[in-house]
């Protein structure tokens, strides 16, 4: 006989008012990477910005690893630590030596 929805222990799953409350912060976040994408001192993120807003408007909730990178990304933008073109490993031509 196949299991009834109260035969899962789903514990303080996402229900009502928290089901709001993510949603709306998730809603908060996109807006957020929406204007970081618009600023160009961020273009050289834009790849991974634009990930992190797609993956959270069909998730519609926020991970803590999403918000981390994203905090790193704008420390990196004022610290003037960003990868500079050319000078990453993902650079075809990258030499660490130069």
């Amino acid at each position: 006989m196949p299991k009834g929805l109260d035969d899962f222990d789903l514990g303080n799953a996402c229900v009502g008012s928290d089901y709001a409350q993510q949603k709306q912060e998730a809603e908060g976040f996109v807006r957020w990477l929406e204007e970081m994408e618009e600023d160009p001192t961020y273009l050289w993120a834009y790849d991974t910005i634009s990930g992190i807003r797609t993956s959270v408007q069909l998730s519609g909730r926020v991970t803590d690893g999403q918000r981390t990178a994203i905090v790193n990304i704008r420390q990196a933008r004022r610290s003037g630590d960003r990868p500079r073109y050319g000078r990453s490993r993902r650079y075809e031509g990258w030499n660490p030596s130069q």
